[in-house]
């Protein structure tokens, strides 16, 4: 009865480990499948423009047109693969954090001076819930936090909304002993609940008649970027929306405690 009990077990684990085997598997296919669909269309576009031009294309102006378009496609898959790198090694745990302590209140005041252009654009106004004096000193990998921020202040002005009085709220919560909880917020067209919960899905875009023409598209990996690099400093990030009224994502960062006095 032992024995059989332990062959039990070990079918069990085997069984286990197949199961695994196989999730691992059909994540990696996905990952080729959605990888190739992202670079199939750059590419494309790159060749249509480049057989254009060798078939002897004399007009100075479309020419020069031509080039800049074919670059833009290059710049887009240097985009995307860069994005690919630092998601896969994420994954893997194999990306180091090189933490230190910096003042959290500067990073996002960068942030919203690198987007001024596009705010302006859209005329929208920025919110600033924290006191803009104070440091709100934190310990975290300085460079990654900076995607994280960016890419959550771009989602927010993205989506914002088209007509006036469309806005950007960033907000700094104390949470206590140890944390700041950080919220980007929109007024915009919002996240439907079929949509809400598979954000943070690589290549995810959901509706696409969501995002304006207007707008800059990504490489549909940043928000599952903002995830991992979040995650990797042990923390969390949450997202709410309601459609028509607008969408906020909130994540905590671990304050830069004090040295203790001997």
């Amino acid at each position: 009865a032992q024995r059989a009990d332990e062959l039990g077990q070990l079918a069990e684990a085997f069984n286990h480990l197949a199961a695994q085997l196989g999730a691992a598997e059909e994540a990696r296919a996905q990952w080729v499948a959605d990888t190739s669909h992202e670079l199939r269309t750059p590419i494309f576009n790159i060749q249509g423009y480049v057989l254009t031009l060798l078939d002897g294309v004399k007009d100075q102006k479309v020419r020069k047109d031509y080039l800049k378009k074919a670059s833009r496609n290059v710049e887009r898959m240097i985009r995307l693969v860069q994005d690919m790198d630092v998601l896969a090694r994420l994954e893997s745990n194999q990306l180091v954090l090189q933490k230190e302590a910096y003042s959290l209140t500067e990073q996002i005041e960068d942030a919203l001076e690198q987007m001024s252009d596009r705010i302006a654009q859209q005329e929208l106004t920025v919110v600033r819930d924290f006191d803009p004096e104070s440091d709100c000193a934190v310990y975290a990998d300085p460079e990654r936090m900076d995607q994280v921020v960016l890419n959550l202040i771009s989602n927010a002005i993205k989506y914002s909304r088209d007509e006036s009085g469309g806005f950007v709220r960033v907000a700094i919560e104390d949470s206590g002993d140890k944390t700041y909880n950080v919220i980007i917020e929109d007024n915009g067209l919002g996240i439907s609940k079929e949509d809400l919960g598979r954000v943070f899905e690589r290549f995810y875009r959901g509706d696409r008649s969501r995002t304006r023409t207007k707008k800059i598209g990504g490489t549909g990996l940043g928000l599952a970027i903002v995830k991992h690099i979040v995650e990797a400093h042990g923390h969390a990030i949450k997202v709410t929306s309601t459609q028509g009224v607008g969408t906020a994502f909130s994540f905590t960062i671990s304050k830069a405690q004090p040295l203790a006095v001997s």
